[in-house]
């Protein structure tokens, strides 16, 4: 009784497993170096400066489009910043509107954003 339990658990177990093999289970974000280059910009800030940022993110951005993947959240807000600190503000702003069209939830933090750089706007002469 006992083996025929550890043999019908593996057989569940492994048949589980199958799943992650099909194209169904591919998660449809395209990372390219988001996340490594999130990590740089804190552990190394002298060479993920906000131009470096600005280009990796805008190639992963161009090959997510390529591969018919999408970005993944915070992609397009964090180059909005990116370009708000490299001071192109209408980028910036194209930016951070894609990143609220594509993740509504994020509405909040966009909202914020381009408050503030409207704000910066409007105090210049």
């Amino acid at each position: 009784m006992y083996k025929l339990f550890i043999t019908l658990l593996l057989i569940i177990v492994l048949s589980g497993c199958q799943g992650f093999r099909g194209k169904e289970n591919v998660p449809p974000y395209y990372w390219g170096s988001y996340e490594s280059l999130l990590y740089k910009s804190y552990t190394k800030p002298n060479k993920a400066t906000p131009l470096v940022q600005i280009k990796h993110l805008e190639r992963d951005i161009l090959k997510a489009e390529k591969a018919k993947k999408i970005t993944p959240p915070g992609v397009y807000g964090h180059l909005g910043l990116m370009q708000m600190l490299n001071k192109n503000i209408e980028k910036a702003v194209v930016a951070l509107k894609r990143e609220k069209e594509l993740y509504p939830m994020s509405s909040v933090w966009i909202d914020g954003m381009l408050e503030r750089i409207q704000g910066v706007n409007s105090e210049k002469p």
